[in-house]
């Protein structure tokens, strides 16, 4: 982890910079991985209010892969609950970002694969988290005539159609 910060923190408002790399993150709970070798990179900008513990999301991008998200929003602490109203979308439209989520395929020749195809992703978490409560929770993905061939291999994975929209409204993870 290489992380690298700047700001003046001993102000009640402030924006803090931050640059962070993590060249291998694997990310699991139970038997379920979620990211598994990831490379990540970030730049954030974040607006600091110390009075009212509110943190708000400025000019941000993270990098998973080759995956790139730009999100949006705050974060802030309550009494007894957190509030949180954060958005994300992909930066760019391509088939080959989200693919590199696909451990295998990231870690082989993913320089040279041959890809087509156009991504929209997008989500948002909102509302309130606590002990007892979650944020709702939404992400929309569509892939539109993905395909992707390795060079080696003499045919490709054509006509990939995904459309997809998970929700979870604000409440218990059940």
């Amino acid at each position: 982890l290489d992380f690298e910060g700047s700001g003046n923190v001993s102000s009640t408002i402030y924006d803090f910079d931050t640059k962070t790399a993590i060249e291998k993150l694997t990310v699991s709970s139970g038997a379920i991985t979620y990211l598994n070798k990831a490379k990540i990179k970030a730049e954030n900008k974040l607006s600091v209010n110390q009075t009212n513990n509110i943190y708000t999301f400025k000019d941000n991008q993270i990098n998973v892969n080759d995956l790139a998200l730009l999100f949006d929003g705050f974060f802030k602490i309550n009494k007894s609950d957190y509030s949180v109203d954060i958005k994300f979308k992909s930066k760019e439209a391509s088939f080959k970002s989200i693919l590199s989520l696909i451990p295998a395929v990231y870690k082989k020749d993913f320089d040279n694969i041959k890809t087509s195809g156009t991504l929209a992703l997008d989500g948002s978490v909102k509302g309130l988290y606590s002990e007892k409560t979650y944020p709702a929770m939404n992400l929309n993905l569509v892939v539109t005539n993905g395909m992707f061939q390795y060079p080696s291999l003499p045919t490709a994975v054509t006509n990939i159609q995904i459309n997809t929209k998970i929700t979870k409204d604000q409440g218990s993870l059940d």
